[in-house]
């Protein structure tokens, strides 16, 4: 495990908050919501889970990518 960097979600959100909203709303805007809730469900949430809860969850993939 040494070649594996851990991070924290919300430094690295904290680290440009004004893309991750950019991106939050783009993906809210853009994704029809059985998309969002079908993301969500495969990544193992819950569909009765906060919605802006299921849009953070797709913004992490992309930052990750």
């Amino acid at each position: 495990m040494e070649n594996v960097k851990f991070l924290w979600a919300s430094d690295e959100i904290n680290k440009r908050p004004d893309v991750y909203w950019l991106m939050v709303m783009d993906i809210a805007r853009k994704f029809p919501l059985a998309r969002i809730k079908k993301c969500a469900t495969i990544m193992g949430r819950k569909e009765e889970d906060d919605l802006g809860n299921f849009i953070s969850y797709i913004y992490e993939i992309y930052i990750y990518l």
